[in-house]
């Protein structure tokens, strides 16, 4: 039994960040795309009936509540995304990295804590399997260099008050605000809480990250380019000890009886 099991192929099953990172992603930039929050037209309560105000205050109150949830989903979309991106360039690096560093823990180590955008431009250098280097000219790393500087606005909570800055409110007789047009409070503060995470600027960060992945894969070979994408759809590849390999151990799709 000794000699038989010393000829297993052993791999240690993982989960692949990046696939559950976008699954994630995938599911909550569908829910923004789905909640309407259109502002809704004010009414005069002193003119209008009881049914127009209940109606009103009935739709008002749905549009605060998308409102908050498009808030929540905005921000969570522009703050994963930069994730995304750096989960995709270090599993890229993981399974493709020269065999130096696969064989010494600490020259990984030191390649994956790198500045996101040396290792995107090196990543022809530590790499197998590239055809060319990462243009830093290009569009597409121009964006992602873009966002990957805005993250730590987000993640470290460096958010400029002024960037969220929207309108000038006076006080008269110290409690009395004025604005320069009015069109109630409640509207006027809540359709302006959505500044820097608006469905625009959230779907704008997530979708720059994923032209920056396809921007990435077509400087691949034709053979490493198809095992990369097949493995990015995997949930659950497995890490070989012995080469330090990951091999892609089961369909996408599994059945069980």
């Amino acid at each position: 039994m000794k000699e038989i099991h010393s000829e297993f192929q052993k791999y240690t099953l993982f989960i692949n960040p990046f696939c559950r990172l976008k699954s994630t992603l995938f599911s909550i930039v569908n829910e923004l795309k789905s909640l309407d929050i259109t502002e809704i037209k004010r009414v005069n309560p002193m003119t209008s009936s009881k049914e127009e105000n209940d109606e009103y205050y009935e739709k008002l109150n749905k549009w605060i509540v998308n409102l908050e949830r498009s808030v929540a989903l905005g921000t969570t979309i522009r703050m994963l995304s930069p994730v995304l991106a750096e989960s995709f360039i270090n599993l890229l690096i993981l399974i493709l990295a020269k065999d130096d560093y696969k064989k010494d823990k600490r020259l990984y180590e030191n390649l994956i804590r790198q500045q996101i955008d040396i290792r995107v431009k090196t990543l022809h250098l530590n790499c197998d399997g590239f055809n060319k280097s990462v243009n830093s000219e290009e569009e597409s790393f121009k964006k992602f260099h873009t966002i990957m500087n805005n993250r730590n606005d987000f993640l470290h909570g460096n958010i400029d008050p002024t960037r969220l800055m929207f309108e000038d409110v006076y006080f008269d007789l110290e409690y009395i605000p004025l604005f320069d047009e009015d069109e109630g409070i409640i509207i006027k503060t809540m359709k302006n809480y959505l500044k820097n995470v608006e469905q625009k600027t959230a779907f704008s960060d997530y979708n720059t990250v994923l032209e920056f992945i396809q921007f990435i894969l077509s400087h691949l070979k034709e053979n490493e380019r198809k095992y990369i994408e097949h493995l990015l759809m995997t949930r659950m590849p497995g890490y070989n000890h012995n080469t330090k390999g990951v091999g892609i151990l089961f369909n996408v799709g599994l059945a069980e009886i």
